[in-house]
C-alpha cells in the first residue's frame, strides 16, 4: 500500500534565484498505533515519473519509472508508557537542537509562504529525562483548522521551546514566541523508556515573516515553561544550544517547467534513478510512494 497520501505537511524548502524548486519536504505525523505497537518496521520511499497509485507491486530497484534513489529506514515502534523518572542534569545544556530547514543561506517558500521550519530536539542526558510527560511534554498534531487555540505563544506539546523570527509581522513582532505554531510535535527516539528525541515541524501557510527579503530565526529550549514573549536579553534558564538561522524568503512564484528552447511547454519527465534524491528519516514523516 502507498501511504504517501497521509503526509499532512508538504513544503518548498529550497529554490534558486529563478524560482526553480530544488528541494521539498514531506512530513507525516502518525497519531494512532495503526502501524503496530512494540514492533519492528521498515519503510521505503521513492519517486515515480508519473502519478503513483494507491498500491505499488513492482520492484523499485528495477522499475524504469523510478526517478530517485530508494530511501529505506528500519525502526522500532515503542508501545509502552514513557518514563517519568527524572534526575538533576549533569550538564548545563542537556539538550541539542538541530535545524534541518531552513538552512543558512537558502531561499525558501513561494511568495513568503509554503516553507517549513523543521527541527530536532535531542536529550543528551537521559538521566535528566527533560522530555518526561510529567514535565508537560506530549506528542501533538494541531493546526488552525483543528485547534481553536492554535496561535503564537507557549507550545502545548513542547513547553520549553522558544522560536523567534526577527521579521515576524504577527502580534508582538520579533519578541513573540512562535513555538505553538508547530503543527507536528512527535516523539522520534526512545531509549530504555526515556524519550530521547522530539521532532517539531511547522508548515508556514502565510507570509507572516514577509517575502522577498532576508529573515532570521532564533531557537532554543529553556528549563520549565518558556515565556510567551522575550524582550531584550535571552532567558537565564536556557538548557540547549542557541540556534540562529539566517535565510531568504522567496518573493516570486515558482517557475513553470520549460523545454530547452524556453517555449513554455512542459518538459518531459526525466527518467533514470538519479533524477531526484530522496531521504527518509524518522517517520513523523502525486508521484511520491511510501511503502511499509
Amino acid at each position: 500500500m502507498n501511504f504517501a497520501g497521509f503526509f499532512e505537511l508538504n513544503a518548498i524548502t529550497n529554490s534558486d534565484a529563478q524560482g526553480n524548486i530544488l528541494e521539498a519536504y514531506f512530513t507525516w505525523y502518525v497519531p494512532v498505533a495503526g502501524l503496530g505497537s512494540n514492533v519492528n518496521i521498515t519503510t521505503s520511499v521513492f519517486f515515480l515519473n508519473s502519478a503513483a497509485g494507491a498500491t505499488y507491486t513492482k520492484n523499485p530497484a528495477t522499475d524504469p519509472a523510478v526517478i530517485s534513489n530508494i530511501a529505506t529506514v528500519s525502526f522500532f515502534i515503542f508501545g509502552d508508557a514513557a518514563s517519568n523518572i527524572t534526575a538533576p542534569a549533569t550538564t548545563a545544556t542537556p539538550v541539542t537542537i538541530d535545524v534541518f530547514t531552513p538552512r543558512g543561506g537558502e531561499v525558501v517558500g513561494v511568495n513568503g509562504a509554503g516553507w517549513m521550519i523543521d527541527l530536532l530536539l535531542i536529550n543528551t542526558d537521559l538521566s535528566a529525562n527533560v522530555f518526561a510527560p510529567i514535565n508537560g511534554y506530549a506528542p501533538l498534531y494541531h493546526d488552525n483548522f483543528t485547534d481553536p487555540k492554535f496561535a503564537p505563544g507557549v507550545s502545548k506539546a513542547v513547553p520549553g521551546l522558544v522560536v523567534l523570527s526577527n521579521t515576524s509581522t504577527l502580534a508582538g513582532g520579533a519578541s513573540t514566541n512562535l513555538a505553538n505554531l508547530f503543527q507536528i510535535n512527535a516523539v522520534t527516539g526512545v531509549v530504555n523508556g526515556v524519550i530521547s528525541e522530539y521532532w517539531c515541524t511547522w508548515l508556514v501557510g502565510a507570509a507572516f515573516a514577509g517575502k522577498g527579503q532576508p529573515s532570521s530565526l532564533t531557537i532554543f529550549l529553556v528549563n520549565g515553561t518558556a515565556p510567551a514573549t522575550i524582550n531584550g536579553s535571552l532567558p537565564t534558564n536556557i538548557i540547549s544550544n542557541v540556534v540562529i538561522q539566517n535565510f531568504t524568503l522567496s518573493g516570486s512564484a515558482v517557475t513553470p517547467a520549460t523545454t530547452a528552447s524556453g517555449s513554455g511547454a512542459a518538459a518531459s519527465p526525466t527518467s533514470g534513478a538519479d533524477a531526484l534524491s530522496v531521504g527518509a528519516g524518522s517517520i513523523l514523516f502525486g508521484a511520491l510512494a511510501l511503502l511499509l
